[in-house]
């Protein structure tokens, strides 16, 4: 794995959406005054979800530094579903995650090997994310109490967010295209979670990983019929 080789075959748009989204994010920062930290958090995390988009296993590298980073901004703002996320699950997914991909990678190409649901997920997904959210949400006040945290401001949009992160990470991991179906709702509630405390460097973060999103589910169904391609071949 070449370091460089992760920024190797970037397409017009990838590129330009970097360069947007680096300026957004420095110029937010400096409006308030957001510190080294919270923008690494969130350079970290444009490269680790642009990355995924392009089914790249450097992903992983990037998302160890915005696991730590991002765990660190959502521990001062109160946020303990996403402090718990970050730290207990997606830090060490990176490290299930590459090795899986690797297991299924196209070196030729430089692509993972993508996969699609089957109704019985869809359903499955739907009733295990509802449960674990409603579950988690009514842990929320024990959690902070426990954490030594300021009160969670947000307990249920907190729950979802971290449950459904949780399960779009396993889907990931996995490959599965229908990740982006939860992505989508996580960032969506994650924008709102952070406009409450009043930080637009995540808004901004969250904002451009819903449209990265996107642009991630076009691609991966661009990558589902490469692979088809593939096994016909």
């Amino acid at each position: 794995m070449e370091f460089m080789s992760q920024f190797r075959g970037w397409t017009k748009f990838e590129t330009i959406w970097a360069i947007i989204f680096t300026g957004l994010l420095l110029y937010t920062s400096f409006m308030w005054g957001d510190d080294i930290i919270g923008i690494t958090a969130s350079l970290s995390g444009m490269l680790c979800v642009i990355l995924i988009a392009k089914g790249n296993r450097w992903n992983y590298f990037w998302g160890v530094i915005n696991a730590l980073t991002y765990s660190y901004v959502a521990y001062k703002a109160g946020y303990s579903g996403d402090l718990m996320l970050n730290m207990l699950c997606f830090l060490p997914m990176q490290f299930i995650g590459l090795y899986m991909w690797n297991k299924n990678y196209h070196k030729k190409s430089d692509v993972v090997a993508v996969k699609s649901f089957t109704m019985i997920n869809w359903i499955t997904t739907v009733v295990v994310v509802a449960i674990g959210t409603y579950v988690i949400g009514l842990m929320m006040p024990s959690i902070n109490e426990f954490l030594g945290m300021d009160p969670n401001p947000r307990p249920f949009i907190d729950a979802f967010t971290t449950f459904a992160s949780i399960y779009a990470m396993v889907l990931m991991v996995q490959r599965y295209t229908e990740q982006y179906a939860l992505w989508f709702l996580v960032n969506i509630f994650s924008v709102i979670m952070w406009i409450v405390m009043d930080d637009m460097t995540m808004v901004v973060m969250f904002s451009a990983y819903f449209i990265n999103g996107v642009y991630g589910w076009y691609n991966w169904r661009k990558l589902e019929v490469l692979e088809e391609e593939n096994k016909l071949n």
